[in-house]
């Protein structure tokens, strides 16, 4: 003999509806813990930046192109990044032939000695994605760039931050988790 019963529950779309807005909380959380520990690594890269040049005119547009940012995903995952950004509209600096961040990238891993001569390229080694290398093009000539050795002031400044962004964020994210 079966019996049939009916039970109401209430609460659970209370205990529903506070978690999910646990979950944005936490999001919202996760993404400001990121942002406040990228914020030192950012001033470190602007100090570092301001220490290489140390004069000139570039020296500005580098330093107002390091910048941090942090995100929500559409997957719902918090996302950061810092760096040398190509800002050259709010740096005006919209005419210059390379972008500060790719200016930062040949200061960072330094510039091999090449050919100044339009249309020429040096020749390239075999490697392993590139068994055949390259051949040179064109005449070496007299016009060469002697090349520059790597100053890793992006690299330095985020090692020695980095061990920051763990506890920065669990602790953003625990002020949350408190509330509870």
């Amino acid at each position: 003999m079966a019996i049939k019963m009916s039970v109401t529950a209430t609460g659970f779309k209370d205990i529903m509806d506070g978690w999910d807005n646990f979950a944005d909380e936490i999001g919202t959380a996760a993404k400001e813990g990121i942002e406040e520990s990228l914020r030192p690594i950012a001033s470190a890269m602007r100090s570092n930046t301001t220490a290489m040049f140390n004069k000139g005119h570039m020296e500005g547009v580098m330093v107002e192109s390091v910048s941090h940012t942090a995100t929500i995903g559409d997957d719902g995952n918090a996302y950061g990044s810092v760096g040398v950004y190509d800002m050259s509209r709010k740096t005006g600096s919209g005419d210059r032939r390379i972008p500060a961040s790719v200016l930062a990238y040949m200061y960072e891993h330094g510039i091999r000695p090449h050919s100044l001569v339009a249309g020429t390229r040096l020749e390239q080694l075999p490697t392993e994605k590139s068994p055949r290398g390259r051949a040179a093009v064109g005449k070496q000539g007299r016009l060469m760039h002697g090349g520059s050795a790597p100053i890793p002031f992006l690299s330095s400044a985020w090692d020695s931050n980095n061990q920051k962004i763990t506890p920065t964020l669990l602790k953003a994210m625990k002020k949350e988790t408190d509330k509870l």
